[in-house]
């Protein structure tokens, strides 16, 4: 858990104090890991308020790191049915003719 914690910490924050927000997700998830498994062990009074803050930093930066996702997945939609439109055009045009 001490190893776990201290990466996260290396990861988060570098030396010149600058945050990697994509690791929110990760010290969210390791606080809710250890609140639920490991609170008999966890030496941090502050780790209910480290939850919460990193709860709420979470709901905001999951879905930024979502979006290229999902906009890949609207891609392939547009693009399937536009391929569907072209063969259905492609096909009554050819039927015209």
């Amino acid at each position: 858990m001490h190893r776990r914690w201290g990466k996260i910490d290396k990861d988060f924050c570098s030396k010149n104090k600058n945050f990697d927000i994509s690791k929110i997700p990760d010290i969210y998830d390791c606080i809710k890991y250890d609140l639920q498994h490991n609170q008999h062990t966890l030496q941090f009074e502050l780790a209910e308020e480290l939850y919460t803050l990193a709860k709420y930093l979470a709901d905001i930066v999951i879905p930024q790191v979502c979006i290229p996702y999902d906009f890949f997945r609207i891609q392939i939609f547009l693009r399937n049915g536009l391929f569907h439109w072209y063969e259905s055009f492609k096909e009554s045009d050819s039927a015209k003719n």
